[in-house]
């Protein structure tokens, strides 16, 4: 398979790179979105059932896509004109944002965080004395006890949802999550070109979305991925498997049994970290064939260090104290710091490697260096470079003025 994030020059000549932002591309992404952040939360929070936004690809963009690619391949019969691999990345690029919202993102941890500080205060607490005084009006809800149980307990739902309450706040938290939004799109245009042409990076989700669109093939239909009978094969072969467990699931009479692989945990040692064994595990085979080899070496190499150091500090008694409880951590903690570490390594040796690359943008920001070439960003390094600082100082005073020390 050729590397879908690849542009030869053949493509470039014949203007494959040209732009996909359109008003029915754009329709269309918003419209994905809205169906995803209504159909996740709805299933995996009335529903209690799949987590449809988890994943190396989400599920439901997954399959809204194979409905829009679909009707695509059809849209030449209808005599209308079909939608560019260019608008379809701008579709399934819309689509991978708005599914990292809902339930699981931002969204689904915003409402809960900021509507728990009256809901879960008691007099044995004592919040309401020492905690709700330092809380800004224009951050966090207030309203009647009553307004909190029809939130958290569904209770008097008939009085329908106070807008008036809720209106100020989400304003001011979606003016902050906007500009950190507005910030990380700054970074990624100064570093777009040293990870994309000069490390030549694979993004291993990118590469998913290419293949499905037709990449810059110039391919309108479900692309030469989808069109592959290995493909279909594979994908069968889950489905069926899937099916099987998810009707066993919600029909246990049914005499019809599990035929998908089960995991099992192994230790090597007394007191280490399991290590987790599952020859058939359909995600990992899918990542593995996007991931680069190297990658691949360097994630279950360091998984087997991780549950090796466990199980020595576990023998050793050795543990770092303060986050024993957190869910969110790594086991051990020990391991956690020294996988963040690890990570504040590689960013400063990232920065390091792109230097010359970050200078140049620099100098082009500051009109030092017209010869630099900027023409295929999204926006200007000039741009980019003084959005990114007003947004962090706007961050930094919006942090400010919520009570939090400089």
């Amino acid at each position: 398979m050729a590397d879908p994030l690849v542009i030869s020059e053949e493509d470039k000549d014949t203007g494959s790179n040209k732009s996909g932002i359109t008003v029915r591309a754009v329709g269309i992404g918003l419209l994905i979105v809205l169906v995803i952040g209504v159909w996740a939360t709805y299933v995996e929070l009335y529903a209690r059932s799949s987590r449809l936004t988890m994943g190396h690809f989400p599920l439901a963009l997954f399959a809204l896509m194979l409905v829009v690619l679909g009707a695509n391949s059809l849209a030449p019969k209808i005599k209308i004109v079909p939608l560019s691999p260019e608008e379809l990345l701008v579709i399934v690029s819309m689509g991978l944002v708005g599914a990292v919202m809902p339930v699981d993102g931002i969204a689904g941890y915003l409402l809960g965080i900021i509507s728990s500080f009256y809901y879960f205060a008691t007099p044995e607490n004592q919040w309401a004395d020492y905690f709700h005084p330092y809380l800004p009006e224009w951050l966090v809800p207030r309203g009647d006890p009553a307004i909190w149980k029809q939130f958290f307990e569904g209770t008097g739902l008939e009085r329908g949802i106070p807008w008036e309450m809720w209106a100020v706040p989400l304003f001011w938290w979606a003016v902050f999550i906007g500009a950190l939004l507005w910030v990380s799109a700054c970074m990624m245009v100064m570093v777009r070109k040293q990870w994309v042409d000069h490390e030549r990076l694979v993004f291993p989700l990118a590469a998913v979305a290419l293949e499905m669109v037709g990449g810059t093939r110039g391919e309108t239909g479900f692309g030469s991925l989808a069109r592959s009978r290995l493909f279909w094969g594979g994908f069968g072969i889950a489905m069926l498997l899937f099916g099987i467990e998810i009707l066993g699931w919600f029909n246990p009479m049914l005499p019809i049994g599990s035929y998908y692989p089960k995991f099992s945990n192994f230790y090597f040692m007394k007191d280490a970290r399991a290590l987790v064994i599952n020859p058939f595990h359909f995600f990992t085979m899918g990542f593995a064939y996007m991931a680069h080899v190297d990658v691949q070496f360097s994630v279950w190499f360091f998984y087997l260090l991780n549950v090796f150091e466990g199980g020595i500090f576990a023998r050793l008694g050795f543990d770092v104290r303060g986050a024993g409880s957190d869910k969110f951590c790594t086991f051990p903690v020990a391991v956690a710091w020294q996988g963040f570490g690890a990570m504040l390594f590689i960013v400063l040796w990232g920065f390091w490697t792109a230097r010359e690359h970050l200078g140049n943008g620099l100098r082009k920001a500051l009109g030092r260096a017209p010869n630099v070439d900027d023409s295929g960003e999204l926006i200007s390094y000039r741009v980019a470079f003084f959005g990114a600082v007003g947004g962090l100082i706007f961050m930094s005073v919006w942090l400010w003025w919520s009570g939090m020390s400089p």
